[in-house]
């Protein structure tokens, strides 16, 4: 029983500590000018748990809750200080000030089909500044608050038959990579692929197999986390593996997805990893070293004077290692990987040994 108690008030304590430093950070004792007075902004944070008031509590949620709508926002704000106001004046002009911050009465989950129709405009005749920023506001809201786009998931899915606007489609596909990655347990695609047979995995898997290299990317990741994702992934790969070679115009894409199915996907590796780390180490790795011995003659060359040729080898040769240090199956690999470069080398040394005797 004492064992007990001491483990009761040990949690009690640790709350306790917990709450006292989230408070010191939000009045500003630990940050500068977050709250105009931290002493007494401290003192109202801090006396505020003891109110219990429910009610109020489910109001601050809603204010900054990413799936309340803006009308919601705002109500939930005004009743939320009008509350405080009745329980606690003293502490309403705190309140009233972390209130307004908290509150997404901009960005909310109304701004995003509003984003997404200036996205549409933005490559037409209708072109203006308006639609640049909403492009970058979209990029910025995917990026880093993903959470918004949940209610749009649908809309989002439909932007991508969008063919004739590629800037659409890309931030679609960057938007729900985003979703995807901070919401795997949601797959909201799987939702989706019910009632549409099917029709939106294999728009997925068109653009990771024929899009560009970042629409190859963001439609990867996306297929890395749905409920089936073995099994996509694993398709993936038997199309792309057999057809691997670095003259291929999709090299750039296929490497892409190839770097992102066996990051979130790691057991795929298993079937193809042979073909894949054979590739790496002597079409994309050993390849390049051998051409820029050859060819170079000089020490060094800025990125924007490399020619086309070079360039993609690099970006080819840095999505290999990618795919290299994603998968944990190539550290099991890695002694084959030594071995055929070691080989690599001392086939070289005897073609050396071999001219040397000749002259």
């Amino acid at each position: 029983m004492e064992s007990q108690d001491n483990g009761t008030s040990e949690e009690v304590e640790n709350l306790s500590n917990t709450l006292n430093q989230i408070v010191r950070r939000i009045a500003g004792q630990l940050e500068i000018n977050m709250l105009p007075d931290p002493l007494k902004s401290t003192n109202h944070l801090s006396t505020f748990p003891q109110s219990h008031d429910t009610r109020l509590y489910k109001l601050i949620r809603d204010c900054m809750n990413p799936q309340s709508d803006y009308k919601t926002v705002r109500q939930s704000a005004k009743d939320a200080l009008k509350r405080i106001e009745q329980i606690a004046p003293s502490s309403s002009e705190t309140f009233s000030i972390l209130i307004r911050r908290i509150s997404l009465t901009i960005i909310n989950k109304d701004l995003i089909p509003f984003l997404v129709t200036k996205l549409k405009s933005a490559h037409s005749e209708l072109q203006s500044e308006n639609s640049i920023v909403a492009h970058e506001l979209f990029k910025d809201i995917s990026s880093r608050f993903p959470a918004i786009l949940k209610p749009h998931v649908d809309q989002l899915i439909r932007a991508l038959k969008e063919d004739d606007d590629l800037l659409i489609v890309d931030d679609s596909l960057e938007a729900l990579s985003k979703l995807s990655i901070s919401f795997p347990d949601e797959t909201p695609q799987d939702k989706y692929v019910k009632a549409h047979n099917r029709e939106s995995i294999q728009r997925l898997m068109d653009y990771a197999l024929e899009g560009s290299c970042l629409q190859a990317k963001f439609a990867a990741i996306v297929l890395s986390h749905i409920r089936h994702k073995q099994q996509i992934c694993g398709e993936l790969l038997k199309k792309i593996v057999p057809k691997l070679s670095i003259t291929s115009p999709n090299i750039l894409a296929h490497l892409s997805v190839l770097s992102q199915c066996v990051l979130y996907s790691p057991k795929i590796y298993e079937e193809k990893g042979d073909a894949i780390t054979n590739f790496i180490v002597k079409q994309l790795i050993m390849n390049s070293n051998h051409k820029a011995t050859i060819e170079s003659e000089v020490d060094w060359v800025d990125d924007d004077e490399l020619d086309d040729e070079y360039r993609g080898s690099g970006q080819c040769c840095k999505a290999g290692f990618q795919i290299a240090m994603d998968v944990d199956p190539w550290r099991a690999a890695k002694s084959k990987v030594q071995s055929m470069v070691i080989d690599s080398d001392s086939s070289e040394n005897d073609d050396m040994d071999e001219d040397t005797d000749d002259s």
